[in-house]
Formats: structure tokens, sequence, C-alpha cells
């Protein structure tokens, strides 16, 4: 059952804001440098920051940092060489906006956080803000140099949140071939890899099942929000779990452009899911169909985010009202 929690809000419509870096002088210097060269970049070619991320950041140490404060006032950190973050935080100052209204309605009723997939840890950085409990959030990370900077994070803002290295699959207590590509946003479960991401170091992860995780999140079957967000191994993920089909659990999935089949989409719907397009504004758009979904997927090169929930449950009680 929900209730609700007093808190802060993560979604006062402030952008991301650099704090500092570090931690030695040079490194200091290099992301000064870089976010000189972003101010150059945004007001000339408007691209290229990946580029610049590359050339520049390597003259940082394996160390190096830029810090950002993120919605809610925790902590982020950035390797000045990593692109992805970097141009996410400096240049657009936010990170998956449409999430952000999930997020915050999910954890002011009381549901548990479950991110799957968590990469560094924004989202658990996020919601571990509200000082609910760290036993209340739980990030999960199969890549081993990932989930390093994953525990950095953890550590950083003052162990808000839990962490646990595993891949997230249909089976638990095996290990499977995890390839870590160069971008850490970009690694997968290696029989999984969607075509653009085939590349990289190959490790032997272990494995946990959904309902594993979303048991260790919520004991007593608390109601949960579930991001789910495991580089092509969604349906492998889902297709053993009985928690999901309660309707006490929102997932928020994502659907890579690069898939043709939608085939974690096509997934929720052909079971009868109640599948929605979140919007910045907190609004959700229903989509009852696989073409709809492909009509929106238009970028092959980045995932798109959607919400599912069964019928019948605390999601459905949530959420419902958000519909347009």
């Amino acid at each position: 059952m929900m209730t609700d929690h007093v808190q802060s809000s993560i979604n006062d419509g402030q952008p991301v804001r650099f704090c500092r870096s570090g931690p030695g002088i040079r490194d200091a210097a290099v992301v000064a440098v870089l976010r000189a060269a972003f101010f150059v970049v945004n007001h000339t070619v408007r691209r290229g920051h990946y580029t610049t991320c590359r050339m520049v950041g390597t003259l940082a140490s394996s160390g190096a940092y830029a810090e950002f404060i993120v919605p809610g006032g925790g902590r982020f950190r950035a390797h000045p060489r990593d692109g992805y973050w970097m141009r996410s935080l400096s240049v657009q100052r936010r990170y998956e906006p449409e999430l952000l209204p999930v997020v915050e309605k999910a954890l002011q009723v009381g549901m548990r956080f479950l991110d799957c997939g968590a990469n560094l840890g924004w989202w658990a950085v996020i919601a571990g803000s509200t000082q609910q409990g760290p036993e209340r959030v739980l990030a999960v990370e199969a890549s081993p140099s990932t989930f390093r900077g994953l525990s950095q994070h953890h550590r950083l803002n003052g162990d808000t949140f839990r962490t646990l290295q595993a891949a997230v699959w249909s089976r638990s207590g095996e290990t499977v071939d995890f390839v870590e590509a160069r971008e850490s946003a970009a690694s997968s479960v290696a029989q999984t890899s969607l075509p653009m991401m085939v590349t990289g170091r190959h490790r032997r992860v272990p494995t946990a099942t959904l309902d594993e995780l979303l048991t260790a999140v919520a004991p007593d079957g608390e109601p949960v929000l579930c991001k789910l967000d495991v580089e092509g191994a969604e349906v492998e993920a889902l297709s053993t779990s009985e928690l999901i089909r309660s309707g006490d659990v929102a997932v928020v999935f994502e659907d890579h452009g690069s898939d043709p089949t939608s085939a974690t989409s096509m997934w929720f719907l052909e079971r009868g899911y109640i599948v929605h397009v979140p919007a910045p504004d907190g609004t959700l758009m229903r989509i009852t169909d696989i073409a709809s979904i492909n009509a929106f997927k238009v970028d092959p090169a980045r995932g798109y985010n959607f919400l599912a929930w069964a019928v019948g449950g605390a999601a459905e009680q949530l959420f419902g009202p958000q519909v347009r």
C-alpha cells in the first residue's frame, strides 16, 4: 500500500549545476579547458562534443572528475574524457528529463526504486537524495568497471542507496559473458548485444533475476518503480518475472532506436500491459500498437524510454491520472 511521504522536490526546474573539478590542479585545468571548448562549440558548429572530450580529456589523470549538483541535491561525477556524460551535464544540463516527474511522483508516495542497468548511478543518486533510507533504493550494474564508478557515487553521496553488481537475467546463480564497451552506457550481455554494441572487453558476470531484485528492494511486497535499461537483455529479464504481473510494479524500460522489432515494447503490448510515453511535463501518452512505438523511435543511435504497468494495481492508481 502506498503512503504519502514528505520530501523536498527533486523536480524544481533547476538545471544540472557544475560544482567543482579535481583532484589535482592539472585535472581542474583540463576540465576548465574542456568547458571553455564546449562554449565555443556550442556557439559555432554545435557538434563535436565527443571528439572534444577525447582530445582534451586524455590530458587528465585516470582519477580526474568534473562534479555536478543534480536534481534533489545529490552529487555526480564524470571523467572529462567521458563524452556521453560530459555532454549531457555540461551542455544539455539535464539527463532524461521525461523520467524526472515519473521518479518524483513514485517517491512522493513511498514507492521503492530499483534501477537495473544503473550505469554510474544517476537515478539512484537522485532517488537516494530524498532521504527515505538506503534500503528503499537499489542500483544494479553488471559492468565491473562501471560498477566501480557506481560504488564511488554511492560513497560520495553518503551511502543513500544500495548497490549490487549483477547482470539482470532470466536465471540467477549463473555467469554470463558481458561486453564492456568504451562507453559505459553501451555495455551489454554478449548474446543480447544490439548491432551497434558488440565490441569491447569480455567479462564474466554473475546473474540475478528481476524478481530476486524486486524482493530485495521491497521484501514486504511494497510497490516499486523499476527502471530496466540493460541494453538488449530486457526481454530475457522480463521473461521469468512473476512480480511485475501484480500491477504493483511500474516499469520504466528502454527500447533502443537500433532495434527495428521494438522487442521490449512488443513484449509488454502482447501481454496486455499498459504502455506510455512519458513527457517532461509529467503527462503520459498511451501507446496501443507497435507501429506507434516505431514511429516514435526516429533516431537509431539512441534509446527511448517508456513506462508500463499491469492493469489493476498500485501503479495504475498512481500514474493513471497522468495519462492524456
